[in-house]
């Protein structure tokens, strides 16, 4: 439990320093919905509550970003991907 609850901490601390810098460094959504997949996993595994809410964000960024994809091809690739899957029956 303890390198879990240490994850969290990390991952809350890198997600509120990405947004205060504006996500300079990063590609934004492609980043922030894997760290609130992650989240969500890390939150499951020690039976937190709010593992729903850190599932939830990830869905809505990578509906945003699948709605941005033109690409039908790529859009379907992106969604088809083991991480997306795995996201959706969490």
């Amino acid at each position: 439990m303890g390198r879990i609850s240490e994850a969290l901490t990390v991952l809350r601390r890198d997600l509120e320093t990405a947004r205060r810098n504006g996500w300079r460094l990063t590609p934004v959504p492609f980043v922030e919905w894997r760290v609130h997949s992650l989240l969500g996993r890390l939150r499951l595994q020690r039976g937190d509550g709010t593992a729903d809410e850190a599932f939830e964000k990830a869905s809505r960024i990578v509906q945003s970003i699948a709605a941005n994809i033109e690409d039908e091809k790529l859009r379907a690739s992106f969604l088809g991907s083991r991480a997306v899957r795995e996201l959706k029956h969490c």
